[in-house]
């Protein structure tokens, strides 16, 4: 099982992602505040990281940025980070490998494809 760090503000997407990812057996944390996520971070490990990329204060790509900052100083292998989005973005244009960002999931949520994300991309897999 994943330890799981979730940073979503949407009551309803946050619940259901904790739901489904604990029936899997995995450990999940969570926090609607992403100041409060990154605290989270900074004093646990996690196998990786979902997040909001619409959040108040900072947004999914600037917890993606602090993420492979801290990971980097600290000569910790980066943990993997999941964008989650409303947005239509094209992930084909954008360098998101380099802002920290492993790969971006579109909302709705398809959850065969997050279990995958998280098999593939988390050290402890499913």
């Amino acid at each position: 099982s994943a330890n799981i760090l979730i940073i979503e503000d949407e009551d309803v997407i946050l619940d259901m992602m904790k739901i489904l990812l604990e029936s899997r057996g995995h450990n999940v944390f969570v926090s609607q505040d992403s100041s409060v996520g990154i605290e989270m971070y900074e004093n646990n490990m996690y196998d990786i990281v979902l997040c909001d990329l619409a959040m108040p204060k900072l947004n999914g790509w600037q917890v993606a940025q602090f993420i492979k900052e801290y990971d980097t100083v600290r000569k910790r292998t980066k943990t993997p980070v999941v964008l989650i989005t409303g947005y239509e973005l094209d992930a084909d244009n954008i360098d998101y490998k380099k802002e920290g960002v492993d790969f971006i999931l579109n909302k709705p949520i398809e959850f065969d494809k997050l279990y995958k994300i998280i098999s593939d991309y988390s050290t402890a897999g499913l």
